[in-house]
Order: structure tokens, then C-alpha cells, then sequence
């Protein structure tokens, strides 16, 4: 596990326990969980230390958990909050996409991700994170679909606090400093002009 390694610690099965635990019920552990699996292949006791403190959080916050109300659907809108750090990590200087997706005011889906481009901006980290977020929304939707088809699943409504990634969400002319956009990062401006997401 690297010279100053954590030992015979299973670092690794540690992290992948934290993964699961963030993926299925704590968003809150997710970021951190995030940063510490990063250093997997090469753990050192500072990262153990580090896993070992969210596993102690973990144990400090047992009674949080989710509570949702039976038939709270009545309008069952997706609603998705966003955002993005520009240029966090020092090593490759890439952003972190967040989002959490809520249907009815329940939290029902989360994600915080390294971007996998390295971005130019505050506001391409920001229209990238809507996208992330987006997907997820996407998915959610196709769920509800599935579980609900009598009910007429409305459109995605995104939160984002960049008024320049929304303006580039909503406005199909690039300008010099967003021709550079991936194709791919538009996706969303397609479904905002097809009518299924808004912000």
C-alpha cells in the first residue's frame, strides 16, 4: 500500500464498503468518500486516517435517514439542484460535478463526480455539472415511467446558481468563449428545446 503504507489495513474493501453506503443512503458522505477513494491504489496512513474519520461520522450520524410520506406524488415534477467546483483538484486541475435530484420534495438521487475533461471555466464546470445532473434526473424519470405509467411524468426543472451557464443552457449561439464546448455537453440545450427540462 506505498511506502508509507496503512499496512494490512483492506483499504480497499473499507473504501468500497464507504462507496456502497454513500451510493445507496448518505449523499452527505459522498464528496469525501470521492476524494479518499482516489488514492486506492496507493494508500498511505493519511488516507486511512481519512477513511477512517467519514467511518466515525458514519457512526456519529446512525439516526439520520430518509423519511418519505406515502402518496406524496400528487405532481410529479423532477427538480434538480447543481453545482460544480472550477479546477479543484491540485493533480489534474479537473472539476467536481454535484447534483441531487428530488421528486415530490424527496431526495431520491445524488451524485458527486470528477468531470472527465479538464474544463476552461467557472461556467463550463457549471453547464458541464447541469448535464451530470441532468442524466441523473433522466434516469429517475425513466424509473418513475416504469413504476408509475398512469401518472404523466412532467418536465425536469434544474437549479443552477451560474447565470452564464444557464444563459448558455438557453441561448443556441456560442460565442468566443463557449464555441470550444464538447458536442456532447449540449445534449441539454436539445432537451431544453425540445421541452423536457427548464431552469
Amino acid at each position: 500500500m506505498g511506502v508509507d503504507g496503512a499496512g494490512d489495513v483492506p483499504f480497499r474493501e473499507v473504501v468500497g464498503s464507504l462507496m456502497w453506503i454513500a451510493n445507496q443512503t448518505r449523499p452527505d458522505i459522498s464528496n469525501a468518500v470521492r476524494a479518499v477513494a482516489r488514492h486506492s491504489h496507493e494508500a498511505k496512513k493519511s488516507h486511512w486516517k481519512a477513511a477512517r474519520k467519514i467511518l466515525n461520522y458514519l457512526l456519529g450520524t446512525a439516526h439520520l435517514t430518509f423519511k418519505y410520506k406515502q402518496d406524496t406524488m400528487v405532481d410529479v415534477g423532477t427538480l434538480v439542484y447543481v453545482d460544480a467546483n472550477f479546477a479543484s483538484k491540485a493533480t489534474d486541475r479537473r472539476s467536481v460535478s454535484g447534483a441531487r435530484v428530488l421528486v415530490a420534495d424527496c431526495l431520491v438521487g445524488w451524485i458527486s463526480r470528477t468531470q472527465r475533461c479538464v474544463i476552461l471555466s467557472t461556467t463550463e464546470a457549471e453547464y458541464v455539472a447541469m448535464g451530470d445532473g441532468v442524466k441523473e434526473a433522466l434516469f429517475v424519470n425513466g424509473m418513475l415511467e416504469f413504476l408509475r405509467p398512469s401518472d404523466r411524468i412532467g418536465m425536469i426543472q434544474v437549479r443552477e446558481d451560474n447565470e452564464g451557464a444557464i444563459a448558455l443552457n438557453e441561448n443556441p449561439l456560442s460565442s468566443c468563449n463557449s464555441k470550444h464546448f464538447d458536442v456532447r455537453h449540449h445534449f441539454l440545450r436539445n432537451l431544453t428545446e425540445e421541452g423536457g427540462v427548464y431552469s
